[in-house]
């Protein structure tokens, strides 16, 4: 049997449980109680209906590094923007190690607009020196956390703020932002490995 049917006199479809999952600009699509699919619509004005999801991605890692949630970030976010129309900005940091060359910035000129595949790119200036010690990480992730705070003012409307982990304190201008545009906050870890926390005594759900 189809694990998903099609709800009669409407566009959406219907899930086991609880929940529905709608499809199209209305409520931005996402996975809402199926109690809630009659009055939400009210909640939302005929413009906010029909424009695209506007979603800001914090992350040092995007094309054309090859760090794996760069590779991941960037194939998400041209699919959201080809597939459905969603409006995407992505503040990304100076390649660490890429098959094709970005062009140099500046410190005195923190912040370069770039677009590709539909997505606009914040590139925020970092140092690009070698991860395999503890400096260079250091300063790598401390550089492009301070431009990504200074990108985070061209952002502009935003209905959703995802924050990756590269690195982790990248989170912190994203929930400023996401507080002062009015959006929703999303913390999306990757590279957590289970296996650590076999590692760490003492270390139990409460």
């Amino acid at each position: 049997a189809a694990i998903a049917g099609r709800i009669a006199g409407g566009g959406r479809l219907r899930l086991p449980g609880d929940d529905a999952l709608r499809r199209g600009f209305e409520e931005h699509g996402g996975l809402v109680r199926a109690g809630d699919l009659a009055s939400s619509t009210g909640r939302l004005s005929a413009a906010e209906r029909t424009r695209p999801l506007r979603v800001v991605f914090y992350n040092r890692s995007y094309y054309p590094d090859f760090g794996a949630t760069g590779q991941l970030l960037t194939e998400m976010c041209e699919d959201l923007a080809a597939r459905f129309g969603y409006t995407v900005t992505v503040i990304a940091g100076m390649p660490l190690a890429a098959e094709e060359a970005v062009r140099p910035m500046r410190w005195y000129a923190p912040v370069r607009e770039e677009h590709r595949n539909g997505v606009r790119i914040l590139r925020a200036w970092g140092t690009a020196l070698p991860n395999r010690t503890v400096t260079g990480r250091i300063a790598n992730y401390v550089s492009y956390f301070v431009s990504s705070i200074l990108a985070s003012f061209r952002t502009g409307s935003a209905d959703v703020v995802v924050s990756l982990t590269d690195p982790p304190i990248v989170s912190l201008p994203a929930m400023a932002t996401a507080w002062a545009r009015g959006a929703r906050f999303v913390f999306l870890c990757q590279d957590v490995f289970p296996e650590v926390v076999r590692l760490l005594d003492g270390f139990q759900n409460r």
